[in-house]
């Protein structure tokens, strides 16, 4: 499924050679930092004149699925480390993940989604007679 999320950080440059944008190392550019849920995601295409990425995003495979005391709370091993079992996603729990991408991102203008993130708007640099300002 691809979809289109704001993002965020700050551009200061074009490099001509891989015809690609240059970000600040201290703010690097970014897709803001939503949580997706059970995905991976990847990169498609930046859309600078609208502050966007264009994500494909797929279905985990299989998630890793705690165990709980009679609390509720995480058991831990002796190292200190989640107990728990790996558990082969069905094709019903992808589209489920899947359509829980979608719920979160579709239908929300980027100001929502920067709001829902807690990150700030894309800063781009600007150039005038060939200099960055």
């Amino acid at each position: 499924m691809i979809v289109k999320v704001p993002i965020t950080g700050r551009v200061i440059g074009f490099d001509p050679e891989s015809m690609g944008i240059v970000g600040d190392p201290n703010d690097p550019v970014r897709v803001i930092p939503l949580n997706l849920g059970n995905v991976s995601w990847r990169l498609i295409s930046i859309d600078l004149e609208n502050d966007l990425m264009e994500i494909e995003v797929t279905p985990a495979d299989s998630i890793f699925i705690p165990e709980l005391d009679a609390n509720k709370n995480f058991v831990l091993d002796q190292n200190g480390l989640q107990k728990g079992v790996m558990h082969k996603t069905t094709e019903a729990e992808k589209q489920r993940f899947l359509n829980e991408v979608k719920a979160l991102v579709e239908g929300k203008t980027r100001e929502e989604l920067y709001s829902l993130a807690g990150a700030k708007p894309l800063v781009k640099a600007k150039m005038i007679a060939g200099k960055l300002i």
